[in-house]
């Protein structure tokens, strides 16, 4: 019997990262010997799941989990990335090491990484083994042509106008990437690393193989590295998280008659802007007597089979699987975390997006370009919610989303990995 080809999959400890491995994983671990290396937080989900785990920086465990999930506001702040970068950096000399030690003592034949895994990459190039990037936010890539991301949600505007705005913002991201590289170089040099290879692509992910968890349908025109491939997002909840809520929970939730359903959620991390969240969505369900709002909250960690009802139509549970329950829902009020707007795509379901920080304004941008959703530009203005949840409830022909939904169907993550796996293995 011929031995099974040994997988490391590597993120780092939050579900936006993780969990589309896990789903890809699930369905190739009766072909693959399949390992996971993340952080502690997670061993639960993933032993659960089938999957050996190793967990790395056990000691800076908690410093892992702030610089991800921060108490405010990050966005384009010079100084609040800095920091973050800083901290970034001081992580990665030990995580090398742990990774190393843990890839060559199990004979790993190939690499998976979420593209946050930057030592991942350095490891692959020190013991020369193949790695593919994953890639769950696909315009994080930088860009040689076309509209840029971290601009606050950029949109294609096909003038003269457009093209040097663009332009100047490309150059300015690269200009961003080159300082801050500068600023702590000596730090970076001791991982004998450049920002940039021979052909100007940056060298934080493989040079072999790029799959963008993503629909390339859903993204705006422009050039993308040679071996970056769309493959399809993987938005699916484990299965362990799934219906931890009661039956008699569910049917206080779901059972009751309202004129329609809205689902409201922030995601796992954001925790300065749930602090504001419900008591903006009360002030807000008080104009929609006839709609129930359910808020979760994104507390996977916590006591899941709990249900706090704030009003006769605004319920708050801890955690609600997408999987299970997103279908029962109208319409959906969220973040612009990728997770829930392609699962928002999947279900064919319109949504109100009201991005809040990183990645959330130009999936917004999106979500509105290609007429999916609306998009709200000012949170804090409640009287323009109000107003814009009236034309969503208002719209009847969605023709992009169902399109859209149906480009969804023609994607099989897994099934494009495993033939990565086995082109770089030359199987």
């Amino acid at each position: 019997m011929n031995k099974k080809i040994k997988v490391d999959f590597l993120a780092p400890p939050f579900d936006g990262h993780l969990n589309p491995l896990i789903e890809m994983a699930t369905k190739l671990k009766d072909k693959y010997d399949i390992r996971f290396i993340t952080g502690k937080n997670k061993n639960e989900v993933l032993i659960k799941s089938g999957f050996t785990v190793e967990n790395i920086l056990l000691e800076e465990n908690e410093m892992f989990e702030k610089i991800s999930d921060t108490e405010e506001q990050v966005k384009i702040n010079f100084f609040a990335l800095k920091k973050q970068f800083s901290e970034n950096l001081k992580l990665i000399p030990k995580a090398k090491h742990e990774i190393k030690e843990l890839i060559i003592k199990n004979e790993t034949d190939i690499i998976i990484a979420d593209y946050t895994v930057i030592p991942a990459v350095l490891c692959s190039r020190d013991i020369g083994l193949p790695i593919i990037t994953t890639m769950p936010t696909n315009f994080i890539i930088e860009n040689k042509d076309g509209t840029p991301a971290y601009f606050g949600g950029l949109k294609p505007l096909n003038s003269i106008y457009g093209n040097l705005r663009d332009f100047v913002a490309r150059k300015q991201i690269k200009l961003f990437k080159k300082i801050i590289y500068y600023m702590f170089y000596n730090r970076i040099k001791k991982l004998d690393f450049t920002l940039y290879n021979e052909k100007g692509e940056e060298n934080l992910y493989s040079q072999h193989s790029i799959l963008g968890l993503g629909m390339e349908e859903f993204e705006y025109e422009r050039t993308w590295p040679i071996q970056y491939k769309f493959i399809g997002s993987c938005p699916e909840t484990p299965e362990y998280y799934s219906k931890k809520l009661s039956d008699e929970n569910i049917e206080t939730l779901l059972g009751k008659s309202y004129k329609r359903k809205v689902l409201v959620t922030l995601g796992t991390h954001l925790k300065w802007a749930k602090k504001i969240l419900l008591q903006d969505i009360e002030e807000v369900a008080k104009n929609f007597e006839d709609t129930l709002f359910v808020v979760t909250m994104g507390k996977i960690d916590y006591e899941i089979d709990k249900l706090n009802i704030k009003s006769n139509n605004v319920m708050i549970v801890e955690y609600l699987s997408y999987t299970d329950y997103l279908k029962e829902f109208d319409y959906v009020i969220h973040h612009g975390g990728a997770g829930i707007t392609y699962n928002c795509i999947k279900y064919k379901i319109p949504s109100l997006v009201i991005p809040h920080d990183y990645d959330q304004f130009d999936y917004a941008a999106r979500i509105e370009y290609f007429d999916v959703g609306i998009r709200i530009k000012n949170r804090k203005n409640i009287d323009d919610v109000v107003k814009k949840i009236n034309i969503l409830f208002e719209r009847k022909d969605w023709k992009n989303l169902e399109k859209l939904s149906n480009d969804f169907k023609k994607y099989y993550p897994h099934k494009t990995l495993d033939e990565e796996i086995e082109r770089l293995l030359s199987i």
